[in-house]
């Protein structure tokens, strides 16, 4: 007999299965260095968060971002001295594995292909910058200067305005040849009027870019495109300097960067680019 007005029980929707990625980036230091980047939160500082502390001593290290808003805390799960590193932050586990002349870096636990590509992405773009550190800037303090705006447009969109010429001379440029695949050149005059001649240290698909900045003592500029914790459809659009005992004017420069951003929202608002 069919009682009216009684619903059987819903289904509880269905979890996608968790997803993992591996990131292998060529380093060319000593294991004791490596070893030391990625445990010792002074050397984290250095190209990882923007601040750091903890010690694998007491199984947790912790990184924070101040400016975005972010502070994560990472328990150590397992350790082999100058081989392998495991760490573990709600489902997401990162795994460090240190081999000849390269890192391998495998991250599980991932849901959904938005968050698995950027955090592809994100972890392309760290290690190109923890290589650059290594390389040039070992135990020097690193400063981060960070310059974002909110916007709706397509990660893919952002990743157009952040390496073709023309979208960058729209907002951040006055002439530039863009910016290429990783391990090429690039070139440009800032708005500012500031030349800037470097290599690209990472351009991952329709994502994010990183490139180095020589006449600044080898500083690097990270362009990310982040999803928005507050509204559906919205994008974080973030520009960051990090450089190393930097001489030179860098507030006039942040606030060069902080107006090219507010222009670059302006721009994507005007052609409604999404």
């Amino acid at each position: 007999m069919r009682r009216s007005g009684v619903r059987p029980p819903s289904a509880p929707p269905i979890e996608p299965m968790p997803e993992s990625i591996e990131v292998v980036q060529a380093i060319q230091a000593s294991r004791k260095q490596l070893w030391a980047a990625l445990t010792e939160p002074a050397h984290l500082a250095g190209w990882q968060a923007d601040n750091a502390a903890g010690s694998l001593r007491t199984q947790r290290l912790r990184l924070g971002w101040p400016t975005l808003g972010v502070e994560t805390e990472l328990r150590v799960v397992e350790v082999e001295n100058e081989a392998r590193l495991v760490l573990s932050s709600g489902r997401s586990v990162v795994a460090f594995t240190l081999e000849s002349e390269r890192l391998r870096l495998t991250h599980d636990g991932l849901q959904g292909r938005d968050e698995v590509e950027g955090v592809r992405s994100s972890w392309q773009v760290a290690l190109s910058l923890l290589d650059h550190y290594l390389k040039h800037h070992f135990a020097e303090s690193r400063t981060v200067h960070w310059a974002i705006t909110p916007a709706e447009v397509s990660a893919e969109a952002a990743h157009v305005f952040f390496t073709d010429p023309q979208a960058l001379n729209a907002w951040l440029t006055q002439a530039t040849q863009g910016i290429g695949a990783a391990g090429s050149e690039c070139s440009m005059r800032l708005k500012s009027g500031d030349q800037l001649h470097g290599m690209v240290l990472a351009n991952t698909a329709n994502r994010d870019v990183a490139i180095t900045w020589r006449e600044r003592e080898d500083s690097v500029l990270v362009f990310r495109t982040l999803p928005s914790p507050f509204v559906a459809g919205e994008r974080i659009l973030a520009l960051s300097w990090s450089h190393w005992n930097c001489s030179g004017d860098d507030e006039s420069m942040q606030c060069h960067f902080v107006s090219a951003m507010s222009t670059l929202k302006q721009t994507l608002t005007r052609r409604g680019t999404a």
